[in-house]
């Protein structure tokens, strides 16, 4: 018989319920976080395991402890099920997520350590810096126009003769760390782009 598991994860506890395939709700439990007791307790379940968890910090984590207990890991997006799920609470969320296991409603996210997995992680990484960089870009250009001085285009961001224009001490010093800030973030752009570049190649070269 097929058992449907939804799980609740967090940093501290996750939720596990089990229900089989009529829909019974056979077992909902919580304990510690811990590789060990997850894999003894789904190692205690007969029959076909199926299981679901929403994408976290602890996805990859948990994607090793249990893909070799289960039969079908589904790893989810939780923005796609907010629709479902109304009451927040662990037993609860575990047990909707059992629901939309059985009902076949989950589209999973990947992390099964593939190329493709690589290439989304540092995807992810390249656009969280970039999106720092714009605001600290932003912070750095109002430093300006505070004192009245507008700087058209990206030459604040390479001259640093400007900052000498700021007449207030702690508008300068401020100025000077952000400056320092941008030139290393423009380097690990750099860096990160050319990890991004050759992780599409390898991809690529990898499907043909």
């Amino acid at each position: 018989m097929v058992k449907y598991i939804g799980m609740d994860a967090h940093s501290s506890s996750c939720t596990l319920c089990v229900t089989d395939s009529s829909g019974r709700e056979i077992d909902n439990v919580t304990f510690e976080t811990n590789g060990k007791t997850i894999k003894n307790y789904l190692r205690g379940i007969a029959g076909t395991k199926k299981l679901t968890f929403e994408e976290c910090e602890l996805s990859r984590w948990l994607f090793g402890v249990i893909s070799p207990e289960v039969d079908e890991l589904i790893i989810c997006n939780p923005a796609a099920n907010k629709q479902y799920k109304k009451l927040k609470t662990d037993k609860v969320d575990a047990r909707q997520l059992a629901k939309l296991l059985r009902g076949e409603f989950l589209t999973p996210v990947f992390h099964d350590g593939s190329e493709r997995e690589r290439f989304r992680n540092l995807l992810s990484s390249y656009e969280d810096i970039i999106a720092e960089g714009v605001r600290l870009k932003n912070r750095y250009k109002s430093l300006f126009r505070k004192t009245g001085k507008r700087i058209r285009g990206t030459a604040m961001y390479s001259d640093e003769s400007l900052l000498e224009g700021l007449t207030r001490d702690d508008d300068r010093f401020i100025g000077e760390h952000m400056y320092q800030l941008l030139a290393s973030m423009d380097k690990r752009v750099k860096i990160t782009s050319k990890k991004l570049f050759a992780a599409a190649n390898h991809s690529k070269s990898s499907n043909t």
